[in-house]
């Protein structure tokens, strides 16, 4: 085969330092392809493209492509070679490709292959207007085959959230389950959240949704637990912190509420803590901010327990689980909040101690925008879809500030909006693995 001499310039693929060597299994082959693979090895045996190795750690095994003519085009299965190459930012369609390119050889028909599996009708109607001998089977293929496009040596299917979906054989979708599973935080990602991906990545393959499933329910038990929220803004823990040094208008003490799915805190400082008072935050603070939520879990204070509070969380549904002596760690969520609140107090105000009910919006603030350690993700993001623009984007000027565009902004906003449900789920997992 004529070329470049190898001692002068030689083409090398970018490797993952971490990839190993792989020798796939001898696939067996009818007589008539297996002394078509002997000739055309022997032909590059001949000219010196190739040469034998007793011992090889690498091995991937031939796979013939049927010509128009009849002849074989011989190939060869990249499939772990593609795995063990980076993904740069312009990736190219495929090493088999790459390879066949840079020897000036005709670009293999991969769709061409065997192993087309549900796409071979498709393929084939697309390509050359052929179709079931069934007239059932004919209509139902042409109504099915207007969602395709084949574009080049790929078969694409039209989509709603991403304009071109690439079709996937078997093996390959496989592999991208595989690949998008243990991609997610090295975590395991729910069904819904895992066959979302896959499309925003732009694949599919009919039996998408199944796959995700089943993969999903093949997780070993142990790495299954039980969620403490199903769907943020559902589980609510309220506490009473105080009493402080008395602050204007006599406050003394703060009612504080903690969601215990996005970590969001609410709290507002009372001069007294009455069941009125407590009823009256509930609503505000809660209710009418974020909806009626299903649990509310509060410790065995008498304004928690008081008939007229008990009736109030009755009339709107609200299921409200005090804590028990035994057991006061129940409402572990709203304890945790109080100590971060007296935690950063600490800090801002020094000897100024009655100046704490106006540094409460700076401290909340503050903790909002901060990423926590049982979610990766900051409160802002997880309850509005994007991250609150602090102060030191004001001072110090941001990109995202600096080249804000009003209409694109609110394009990347519709984006975030609609891929934070994902990310709910993301940081749900990630918060009870961290319970392992």
């Amino acid at each position: 085969m004529p070329g470049i001499d190898a001692d002068f310039i030689c083409h090398r693929l970018a490797i993952h330092k971490e990839a190993k060597s792989v020798a796939q299994r001898k696939r067996k082959v009818d007589g008539k392809r297996r002394e078509t693979i002997i000739t055309e090895a022997q032909k590059l045996l001949n000219v010196g493209f190739v040469r034998e190795v007793r011992y090889t750690t690498w091995l991937a095994n031939v796979v013939l492509v049927k010509k128009s003519s009849g002849k074989w085009r011989m190939c060869v299965d990249y499939t772990n070679l593609n795995k063990a190459c980076p993904k740069d930012s312009y990736p190219l369609p495929s090493i088999d490709r790459l390879i066949t390119s840079d020897h000036h050889d005709k670009v293999v028909n991969t769709s061409n292959n065997e192993d087309q599996g549900w796409m071979t009708g498709i393929w084939s109607y697309l390509k050359e207007g052929v179709l079931p001998e069934d007239k059932d089977e004919a209509r139902k293929m042409r109504v099915r085959s207007a969602k395709f496009v084949s574009i080049g040596d790929e078969l694409f299917k039209h989509g709603i959230s991403t304009p071109l979906l690439k079709c996937l054989t078997a093996p390959q979708a496989a592999y991208v389950i595989e690949e998008i599973h243990r991609g997610i935080c090295v975590m395991h990602a729910g069904a819904r959240s895992m066959a979302a991906r896959v499309l925003r990545a732009g694949y599919y393959w009919p039996t998408l949704k199944s796959d995700c499933q089943d993969y999903v329910q093949r997780c070993p038990p142990e790495t299954l637990h039980q969620m403490m929220s199903s769907w943020p803004f559902s589980r609510w823990g309220m506490d009473i912190l105080g009493p402080f040094p008395p602050a204007k208008g006599q406050l003394k003490f703060l009612l504080v509420a903690i969601d215990y799915f996005t970590k969001w805190i609410e709290a507002y400082p009372l001069a007294k803590i009455t069941t009125k008072n407590v009823q009256r935050f509930t609503w505000r603070n809660i209710v009418c901010r974020f909806g009626i939520p299903h649990t509310l879990v509060t410790d065995n204070d008498r304004q928690f327990i008081a008939q007229g509070f008990e009736d109030f969380l009755r009339e709107l549904g609200i299921k409200h689980l005090p804590t028990l002596v035994e057991h006061p760690q129940t409402n572990g969520q709203a304890e945790a909040a109080n100590k971060v609140i007296l935690r950063e107090l600490k800090k801002q105000l020094g000897n100024a101690k009655g100046q704490w009910a106006n540094e409460l919006p700076n401290i909340l603030w503050a903790y909002h925008c901060t990423p926590q350690s049982t979610t990766q993700e900051t409160s802002y993001m997880l309850t509005y879809g994007a991250d609150g623009m602090i102060p030191v984007e004001i001072g110090e000027t941001s990109h995202r500030r600096q080249v804000f565009n009003s209409q694109q902004n609110a394009q990347e906003l519709a984006a975030d909006l609609d891929l934070v449900d994902e990310l709910r789920e993301e940081t749900q997992m990630h918060e009870e693995a961290c319970k392992l």
